[in-house]
């Protein structure tokens, strides 16, 4: 009766035994479900799946710079018109001064280009500091133009003479071609015109940065310049090809169209840098 006990106590403990093996087996069976999420990388997968959306793409920097430069260029023309009195005034200066160069130094030369840089230089830098508030703040007025006279009239001197004395050595270098006739001399041609175009383009970009970011200054600003020109040239080109339309209006047609180029030139050249500005952001 014992050993039959003793035998009935030994299979109860085997049953406990397989009964504990079991769950072992189980946990085993668990932990082995648990490392099937982690090893295989479904885990690294999935949120590797969930992470790169947030990532930026090349059509979100695309979108986001075309939204910027859509709310720039409603500023600039949503502001033109209260801008207006302080425009005109800025363009019969320009006018002005356009005037009294013709009077002191008649035709196209040396000495009158580089007076005319000196004579007009003020109140373009003035007249795109007016028109950069406007593109940034939605509006400008007559005394914001001559509180801009008053601040960058010296550096509107500066900042013209530099593509003026450029545009002043091809022309020396064009009538030196042309009263000798020398192939040597069209290397100098040709670099000095190149020099004096871009130049000129550049000085579009430098009168609006400097009314944006005073702290700009000498080479730096003329380097961020002209790179903002190489980015995005066409806005800067359609600048020019306006300027030049509208002088050959004045002089084919009648010099008082004159008093309509400086302003719409001025807020072409504002919405062109600031253009540029954002699609050099968004690289």
């Amino acid at each position: 009766m014992t050993l039959t006990g003793c035998g009935g106590t030994a299979t109860k403990a085997a049953a406990t035994v397989t009964e504990a093996s079991g769950t072992v087996s189980e946990r085993r069976g668990t932990v082995a479900e648990r490392r099937g999420t982690v090893t295989p990388f479904g885990t690294a997968t999935e949120r590797r799946e969930t992470v790169t959306p947030v990532v930026a793409t090349p059509a979100g920097a695309q979108a986001g710079t075309a939204a910027a430069e859509d709310a720039l260029l409603r500023r600039v023309l949503r502001g033109a018109w209260p801008a207006l009195p302080a425009l005109a005034v800025g363009s019969v200066a320009i006018c002005a001064a356009g005037a009294l160069t013709v009077l002191l130094a008649a035709g196209i030369s040396p000495v009158s280009t580089l007076l005319a840089a000196v004579l007009i230089g003020p109140f373009a830098a003035a007249l795109a500091s007016v028109v950069q508030r406007v593109a940034e703040e939605g509006s400008a007025g007559v005394r914001d133009w001559v509180a801009s006279v008053r601040r960058f009239g010296a550096f509107g001197i500066g900042a013209c003479l530099f593509p003026a004395l450029l545009a002043a050595l091809f022309q020396v270098a064009l009538f030196a071609w042309q009263r000798t006739g020398s192939t040597l001399l069209l290397p100098s041609v040709a670099v000095s015109g190149a020099a004096a175009l871009t130049a000129l383009l550049g000085l579009l970009a430098v009168l609006h940065l400097r009314s944006r970011d005073p702290g700009l200054r000498g080479i730096a600003l003329w380097r961020t310049a002209l790179a903002l020109v190489l980015l995005r040239p066409v806005g800067f080109v359609a600048t020019g090809c306006l300027a030049g339309l509208g002088l050959w209006a004045c002089v084919g047609i009648t010099a008082s169209l004159l008093l309509l180029v400086p302003g719409p030139v001025a807020l072409l050249a504002a919405a062109a840098t600031g253009t540029a500005i954002e699609a050099h952001r968004r690289r």
